[in-house]
């Protein structure tokens, strides 16, 4: 057990956030912190995604139809062609990564959800997630499907598992992801 992160992988909607929600609610007795995303809906439609921080329940826009960005994801608008969600780096940038970097070192395991396409176009992001990684922090994330090379380049490091979420094996997975990060963050303490 000598892995340090873990990621979670799945098709949109499989349900990674949720898996990660319920693995940092089951360890509430270490300190688990971090960042959990979400969908923005309005009338039972998605809207846009948020953020939230895991110990302060700080939360901050990461995409909306509102958002006047040069840097543009989702489904085309009918009106001007372009993707509907502006992407904000705001909270990203200014609290998200702020918070993780304080975090290294004083918490048992690091949430990070998700790592993906909307977030891959902030550098600071980036720069965040590779250090977490580097630290030894124990760390469970999300991570999507995407294209982007970055994504694509943690996907395939041979020393990071990729565990890859189904409807079928969600439950579970997320009951032995669970019970590991508990050895896990017990082996870490151990080791320090």
């Amino acid at each position: 057990m000598t892995q340090r992160s873990i990621l979670v992988s799945g098709v949109p909607g499989v349900g990674k956030s949720s898996c990660l929600e319920r693995v940092a609610d089951a360890c509430k007795d270490m300190v688990v912190d971090g960042v959990i995303s979400a969908e923005i809906r309005r009338d039972g439609k998605r809207c846009g995604f948020g953020m939230r921080l895991i110990s302060s329940g700080s939360c901050g826009i990461l995409a909306s139809p509102d958002i006047d960005s040069t840097i543009r994801f989702g489904t085309l608008n009918p009106d001007s062609g372009e993707p509907r969600l502006g992407v904000t780096h705001d909270f990203l940038k200014n609290t998200v990564c702020s918070h993780l970097r304080g975090i290294i070192g004083e918490a048992d395991l690091i949430v990070v959800d998700e790592i993906g396409s909307m977030q891959a176009t902030c550098d600071e992001f980036i720069d965040v997630v590779n250090e977490l990684i580097a630290a030894g922090t124990p760390l469970l994330a999300s991570i999507s499907l995407a294209d982007d090379p970055w994504i694509q380049a943690l996907r395939s490091r041979g020393d990071i598992p990729v565990l890859e979420l189904t409807k079928s094996n969600r439950d579970l997975t997320t009951e032995m992801l669970t019970s590991y990060v508990r050895e896990w963050v017990n082996i870490a303490h151990s080791l320090r």
